[in-house]
Formats: C-alpha cells, sequence, structure tokens
C-alpha cells in the first residue's frame, strides 16, 4: 500500500531517516533550554522545583479518600459519647470555651441539633467560615459532630477548620453524631442556634 509520504517512488532512505532523528533531537534540545531560561526568569515563588514534592497528601486528601482512622487521627481526634457528654455538661461549654459544631445540611439541622450548635455544612464551607473561623480561635476545644456511623461530614468539616487556620489540637470528631446522641436521650434544638425549642427524640 502506497503512503502520502513515503509513496513507492519515494522510498525512505537511511540518509533521510537519520537526517529526521537528527532534525527531532535538535528540536527536542532546543525546547529543553528555552524553558529551563523561562523558567529562571520566573519569580522565585512560581518557579518549578524539582525538589518539591507536587503529589504530597495534603489534610483534605486524606481525609476525605482514607476510610482508615489511623490516617484521619493525624489532623483531628475522634471522641466517643461518654467525653462528649461530660463536654457538654462541662462550664467550658456554659461560657463558650468548648463549643458543638454540626456538619449537616440546613434542612437536617433546622430539625435538630444539640443545643447550641454552630453549623458547618462542608459542601457550602464559605457560607459558615467567616462567622466561626474567629469563634473557633478563641475556643478551647472544638466538636464536630454529623449522624455519626459511616458518615463523613464531620471529619470532612473538621478539615476545612483546619485548613483555615484552626489549630488541629483543640477539634474532635464526635463519632457517635446525632444518632448516638439521641438514643441516649439528650435534648436537641430545633430551628436555628439558640432558638430554644428544646425536643427529645422518641423511640
Amino acid at each position: 500500500m502506497s503512503s502520502r509520504f513515503f509513496g513507492a517512488d519515494n522510498p525512505a532512505s537511511p540518509l533521510r531517516v537519520t537526517r529526521l532523528a537528527v532534525e527531532v533531537f535538535a528540536v527536542v534540545v532546543i525546547g529543553a533550554v528555552v524553558a529551563v531560561a523561562a523558567n529562571q526568569f520566573k519569580p522565585s515563588d512560581s518557579r518549578f522545583d524539582v525538589t518539591r514534592d507536587y503529589f504530597k497528601k495534603t489534610a483534605s486528601t486524606v481525609s476525605a479518600n482514607s476510610s482508615d482512622d489511623e490516617n484521619d487521627d493525624e489532623f483531628y481526634q475522634l471522641i466517643d459519647h461518654a467525653e462528649t457528654m461530660e463536654a457538654f455538661q462541662s462550664p467550658a461549654y456554659e461560657v463558650g470555651q468548648c463549643i458543638f459544631i454540626d456538619a449537616r445540611n440546613d434542612t437536617v439541622y433546622a430539625e435538630k441539633h444539640i443545643p447550641g450548635a454552630y453549623q458547618l455544612d462542608h459542601y457550602y464551607a464559605d457560607r459558615y467560615l467567616p462567622e466561626l473561623i474567629p469563634i473557633c480561635a478563641e475556643a478551647e476545644r472544638i466538636i464536630v459532630y454529623c449522624n455519626g456511623g459511616k458518615c463523613e461530614d464531620s471529619k470532612l468539616a473538621a478539615t476545612d477548620l483546619i485548613e483555615n487556620g484552626v489549630v488541629a489540637e483543640k477539634i474532635f470528631v464526635y463519632i457517635g453524631g446525632v444518632v448516638a446522641w439521641g438514643k441516649d436521650g439528650l435534648p436537641f434544638e430545633r430551628g436555628e442556634r439558640l432558638s430554644g425549642d428544646i425536643i427529645y427524640d422518641i423511640e
């Protein structure tokens, strides 16, 4: 079959192939030299750094993509039901030094949340972070929760806080969530934060 470039009447000679290979090599070398030179003229903070690990995992990628609690613990601590109840009943909670953050969406938050809990829906984090960051900076302990069980929203919200400058050591993820809270007969607040509308789950 004849070729558009190498027809029967125009065979590819070894000399022509060698010349083509030399030209390709020259183009590659010249391109590399130009790229290196251009990189050196860039501002130092935007240069490509061959020593940098551009694929290093961040808190968000590990927390969102890993189901291993050992990896999660590198960024925040887990807190069980008994410790969460103790925090809720502590003087620190009364004066705002221990705060709760509900990581669920608007609808379920309005239906019931731990009394006094702030809201941080990870999927719309920009709505909540400007108000929450200063509050978290003042708090001594921050307990983030969602439904509990396999729900990952509390971990995602905790990571949002850390990535926006909140000290990781202050952040605790309540693994029981609202399910464990309700099963223990503890109070919920309905509506907006500090609405005073207290309800209890009825089995």
